[in-house]
């Protein structure tokens, strides 16, 4: 109790930690007894009944009581949190030290669903399948030392776990297909390169297992398989892994390659495809790296004692099978993200600025204007209007100034704006002497929520982000800079000025010459950039709570 109170009303709103953390260790808590107690509960009727079905005299007498009251605390526990977690929050707002507005689509959902329920089921069930078959297989075709009625009591132990685990997993990709009524969105993605990864692993251990078993017996002269059980009983457990493995990875890869035919740019910039392939490789390369370095010290250490042979590669078997099973994984997904890579190259616009924002007049504006400052490059904002501006197309081609490469910003790259932002307006804070900034205290969420009511300008220097500006049209259509930003380690170099002529120059084309911009006043620089770009002072907003009176400028005639 005193923990729990400590974090809500201690950690939680001093450290603005996300507020439906507690709701996910509960429900993933409960979850984990429920399933366990009805695990439990399952395997024990399961084993009686095939117990009395073999000999009655070997049916062990046992409390079943435990099982059922494990199951019947992490069934309340897991309801309990879980219905907090779906239950929808209209009221709710976010600020800095706000809870995720709303729970359902918070990314605490989301990871109590994928990856505290799904990934486990997925892992789970495909190592019951892996065990049910080895041991059939190993009864038939291997070697046991044991009775049939020993040997097969565990199977329904197994095969309650994996009803079980089938069961969790179909509920909760149903509530994933459901809070996306269907469409594909960036969870499903989540859900599907997890799935992938689970059956890559099975599958590079599998191919591992059976590599090592043949590099054994080429080492003792074939005589390994021939000679030994345990290998044979080995043999089974690899070939049944691989194929297990292979057939989730494939099924599920399949479904994602389908899904990046028919949209291949978005598929290819998920951010969960690209950890997928991120964390893969990386894994990959530690693991080829240590079993080289094994391999190199195994060999040279036989090479100068003189005892090269056929016993070295016995010795050399593990390493060697995991440098082959591992680089065929990591050669793979190289060439996948060489063909993403092409494709979003293939995808980048010809060089030309694209047709001119529309502006919205269906929701009246609500001015909220909000100081940007920036270290040496001066930045700056709009008036905030609740009017939405429509997106320019994704074909929207790009134009090079400087060496710098100018384009419309898309979805997929709001994580690093996000972060952009944060390093842009630190300055702001200083600046104001408070941390409560706008722009610094903006959730993410909300983020990508005003990311698409506004055309966003961005700056690249190869794959880098370094600069972005937005532009927001008012109730009259008259449009107002809004959220100037330029990477602090690239301030000075002019791309400030690139990108506020860039616009201008695409908004005069447009037939729309005049552009607009609410600047702060502590910086003198900032008039100073404004001024040397053609804008002079035309008023002053109102001062708001938390929001101090700021300069309008204008490029307009005099």
């Amino acid at each position: 109790m005193i923990i729990f109170f400590g974090y809500w009303f201690g950690l939680r709103p001093r450290f603005g930690v996300r507020g439906y953390v507690h709701l996910v260790i509960g429900s993933s808590l409960g979850l984990l007894w429920l399933v366990g107690g009805t695990v439990g509960f399952g395997v024990v009727q399961a084993t009686r009944l095939y117990q009395r079905q073999i000999d009655p005299v070997l049916v062990e007498s046992g409390d079943t009581l435990e099982w059922l009251l494990a199951a019947l605390v992490g069934a309340i526990t897991w309801l309990w949190h879980w219905w907090l977690l779906n239950r929808p929050r209209p009221g709710e707002t976010s600020s800095a030290n706000a809870v995720e507005p709303n729970a359902r689509r918070s990314d605490s959902w989301y990871a109590q669903v994928v990856a505290f329920a799904i990934g486990p089921a997925v892992l789970t069930l495909v190592v019951m399948v892996a065990a049910t078959v080895t041991g059939t297989l190993i009864w038939f075709f291997g070697s046991t030392d044991v009775s049939a009625s020993d040997w097969f009591e565990p199977a329904p132990g197994l095969l309650i776990t994996a009803v079980v685990a089938v069961i969790v997993w179909g509920y909760h990709r149903w509530e994933l297909l459901r809070d996306g009524g269907g469409v594909r969105n960036e969870p499903l993605r989540f859900h599907d390169h997890g799935i992938a990864a689970i059956g890559l692993m099975a599958t590079v251990f599998g191919l591992a297992g059976l590599l090592f078993i043949a590099f054994s017996s080429l080492g003792a002269a074939g005589e390994l398989i021939a000679e030994s059980f345990e290998a044979a009983n080995s043999l089974i457990l690899s070939i049944v892994v691989l194929i297990t493995g292979a057939v989730l990875w494939w099924v599920t890869w399949n479904r994602i390659e389908g899904h990046r035919q028919v949209d291949p740019v978005v598929e290819s910039s998920s951010v969960w495809r690209k950890l997928y392939l991120a964390i893969g490789a990386g894994i990959g390369g530690l693991t080829l790296a240590g079993a080289a370095i094994f391999t190199v010290f195994a060999f040279l250490d036989d090479l100068f004692t003189g005892t090269v042979g056929r016993a070295t590669l016995v010795d050399l078997a593990a390493p060697l099978a995991w440098i082959f099973a591992v680089g065929a994984a990591v050669w793979f997904h190289i060439d996948v993200w060489r063909t993403d890579r092409a494709v979003i190259a293939a995808a980048t616009p010809e060089p030309r600025l694209p047709p001119p924002p529309t502006a919205s007049a269906a929701t009246p504006i609500m001015p909220a204007p909000q100081p940007l400052v920036t270290a040496a490059v001066p930045s700056a904002t709009a008036a905030q209007s609740s009017a939405t501006t429509a997106q320019p197309s994704a074909t929207a081609a790009t134009a090079v100034l400087s060496g710098v490469s100018l384009r419309w910003a898309t979805e997929a790259d709001h994580g690093e704006l996000f972060t952009l932002q944060r390093a842009a307006f630190v300055d702001e804070a200083v600046a104001y002497g408070t941390p409560d900034v706008p722009s610094l205290n903006e959730t993410f969420p909300d983020f990508r929520e005003r990311m698409a009511t506004v055309p966003t300008l961005v700056a690249v220097d190869g794959t880098r982000l370094v600069g972005a500006l937005s532009v927001r049209s008012n109730e009259q259509g008259h449009p107002w800079l809004e959220r100037l930003m330029v990477a602090p380690d690239r301030r000075n170099e002019q791309l400030g000025h690139q990108l506020v002529r860039a616009q201008c120059e695409h908004l005069r084309s447009q037939g729309q010459p005049v552009m607009r911009a609410v600047v702060g006043d502590r910086n003198p620089q900032l008039i100073a950039f404004y001024t040397s770009l053609g804008f002079h002072r035309t008023g002053t907003t109102e001062a708001q709570p938390g929001v101090p009176e700021l300069l309008i400028m204008s490029n307009e005639p005099a």
